[in-house]
């Protein structure tokens, strides 16, 4: 038997953010934080339509480095 449920996922968006939150990514490399691509909020979500995943519920929390919460309704 298959529940219903809701997936969500958290994703930084690390393009145009502040020369401070840079500087942090850039010492998360450093430690083997390597992500293969960085979305601002339209271009994360045009990702996850693109994919066939278009979001029911997507914000974005503001700040040094910006935080995009996608979900789905299963």
């Amino acid at each position: 038997r298959i529940s219903r449920g809701v997936v969500i996922t958290p994703v930084c968006l690390l393009k145009n953010i502040s020369k401070a939150a840079r500087l942090k990514v850039g010492l998360w490399r450093l430690l083997g934080f390597a992500p293969k691509n960085e979305f601002d909020a339209e271009s994360y979500r045009e990702f996850l339509t693109k994919m066939g995943l278009p979001p029911t519920y997507y914000e974005v929390a503001d700040g040094a480095m910006p935080l995009a919460v996608a979900a789905w309704e299963m």
